[in-house]
């Protein structure tokens, strides 16, 4: 049976400061990864909690998965539609059948 949703090799990164300040500070990395390498499946029927420390990531891993935040590198796939490739318009029908609680 296929995945529901399947989440290979998830990473988020923030800026912690513009490059102008980095370029002028000398910080060689001015992110932060934020979620980096998670993956999981959600067949149907199945329910997954994401559990953690608060700061741990679970939210931004919830955000990028409806769109809300971009990755930087890994897939989303929702009923074998890749999601990160697609545009905001083209994503809408699969979000409507998405959400976060």
């Amino acid at each position: 049976m296929s995945a529901l949703l399947s989440v290979r090799d998830l990473c988020v990164r923030f800026r912690t400061m513009g490059p102008l300040k980095a370029l002028a500070t000398g910080t060689k990395a001015p992110f932060i990864d934020a979620v980096c390498g998670i993956s999981f499946e959600i067949h149907k029927g199945e329910t997954l909690a994401l559990v953690g420390e608060s700061g741990s990531g679970k939210s931004t891993v919830a955000r990028t998965m409806i769109g809300l935040q971009r990755a930087v590198s890994g897939s989303i796939s929702f009923q074998g539609q890749e999601l990160t490739k697609l545009s905001a318009a083209e994503r809408k029908p699969y979000l409507r059948r998405m959400a976060m609680t």
